[in-house]
C-alpha cells in the first residue's frame, strides 16, 4: 500500500516540522462544496448551452485548425481526447464535451453529499493536519480532484469554442502551463468519474471504514497510524480517489495552506467567465445580423445569447458583491 506510506510520510513530515496551516471546520468544507458547485453549474450551463449538432459542427470547425504554435492549446485537447478511455472516450468522440458534461452531474452529486454529511465526516469540531483520517483524506482528495477538473475543463472549453469560432488556437501563458501539468490527470479525472456513472457515494466509503474501525487518525500522538490499519476495508474506489491526491496533487498542503485564496479565485474566475461570456454574445449577435443563417440556426443562436446573458448577470453582480466585501475590510 505504497500510497498510504506517501500520505503518512507526508503527515509525518509536516508534524515534525511543526508547520502551521489552517484548520477546517464543517462551516468551511461546506463553503468549499457551495464554491465548487457554483463554478460546475456554470460550467455545465455554458457547454450545455449547444446541442449535439452544434457541437458536431463545432468539432468539424475546430479540426480544420492545425494549431501547432507555442501558444497553441490544440495539443492539450487532442492530447486530453488520446488520453482518455472506456465510456469516456466513446462518449467524447460522439459528442465533443459530453463526458465533461456527466462529469459534472456527477460531481454536483458528490459535492451535495459532502455538503449534507459535513457534520459527520468532521467527527471532532475541525480537522487539523496532525490528526486526519482516512475519510478526511479522501474528501480532502476529492475536492483537490473536482479543483483539477474544473480548471482544465473551463481552459479547454473556452479555447475549442474561441477556436472554432474565430480560427485563434492560442492561450493565455499560464493557462498553458496548468494544463501542461494537469492534462494526464485531467483524462484520468473524466475517464474514471465517467465510469462511474454517477453511482460513486462518498459517504457509502465513509461507512464502509466506519464498519470496519478503519477510519484512523493517520499520525497522532507520533505514531504512524499506517501500522493499525486494516487494508482489507479500502475499497478500490477510495484507492483511486486517494490515488488522484497523492499523484501530483499534493492535496494536504493545498487544501490547508490556499483556503484564504479561494474567494479571490473565485472572483477572478468569474470575471474570465464574464468576459468570455461577453466576447461570446458579441459574436453571436454578428452572426445573426448578418443574414448568412437559416431561420432555425438563428434560433439556436438566440437561446444561446440569452442563456450568455442571463449567467453575465449572475457573474457581474457576484464580482461586484466581493469588490464591496474587499472595500470594506
Amino acid at each position: 500500500m505504497s500510497t498510504f506510506k506517501d500520505i503518512a510520510n507526508m503527515i509525518g513530515r509536516y508534524v515534525s516540522k511543526s508547520i502551521k496551516l489552517k484548520s477546517l471546520t464543517a462551516d468551511d468544507i461546506r463553503q468549499l462544496c457551495s464554491l465548487f458547485s457554483e463554478h460546475i453549474g456554470a460550467l455545465h450551463k455554458a457547454i450545455g448551452a449547444f446541442d449535439n449538432s452544434a457541437m458536431t459542427d463545432m468539432r468539424s470547425r475546430y479540426d480544420s485548425v492545425s494549431g501547432t504554435g507555442a501558444e497553441s492549446a490544440t495539443p492539450y485537447y487532442r492530447k486530453y481526447l488520446n488520453n482518455l478511455s472506456g465510456t469516456a472516450k466513446a462518449t467524447e468522440l460522439r459528442v465533443p464535451f459530453s463526458a465533461v458534461l456527466a462529469c459534472c452531474t456527477t460531481y454536483m452529486t458528490i459535492l451535495n453529499e459532502i455538503k449534507k454529511h459535513a457534520d459527520d465526516i468532521i467527527v471532532d469540531k475541525s480537522i487539523e493536519i496532525k490528526d486526519a483520517r482516512v475519510s478526511s483524506l479522501i474528501m480532502f482528495s476529492i475536492l483537490r480532484e473536482i479543483d483539477v477538473f474544473i480548471t482544465c475543463s473551463e481552459y479547454l472549453w473556452t479555447h475549442y469554442l474561441h477556436t472554432a469560432t474565430s480560427g485563434d488556437t492560442s492561450l493565455i501563458k499560464y493557462k498553458l502551463e496548468y494544463l501542461n501539468k494537469f492534462v494526464d490527470d485531467y483524462s484520468r479525472i473524466v475517464t474514471d468519474c465517467t465510469a462511474s456513472q454517477n453511482r460513486y457515494s462518498f459517504m457509502a466509503d465513509v461507512k464502509a471504514l466506519r464498519s470496519k474501525n478503519a477510519d484512523l487518525t493517520l499520525y497522532a500522538n507520533g505514531q504512524n497510524g499506517l501500522n493499525y490499519l486494516d487494508f482489507s476495508a479500502i475499497t478500490q474506489s477510495m484507492m483511486t480517489r486517494l490515488t488522484h491526491g497523492v499523484a501530483g496533487f499534493n492535496m494536504i498542503t493545498w487544501i490547508f495552506s490556499r483556503y484564504t485564496d479561494w474567494q479571490h479565485e473565485r472572483y477572478l474566475r468569474n470575471q474570465q467567465f464574464k468576459e468570455w461570456a461577453e466576447q461570446s454574445v458579441t459574436l453571436y449577435k454578428m452572426k445573426i445580423s448578418s443574414g448568412r443563417y437559416t431561420p432555425e440556426q438563428i434560433s439556436k443562436m438566440e437561446k444561446i445569447v440569452n442563456a450568455y446573458e442571463v449567467e453575465i448577470t449572475k457573474r457581474d453582480r457576484k464580482i461586484k458583491d466581493y469588490e464591496n466585501s474587499v472595500d470594506k475590510v
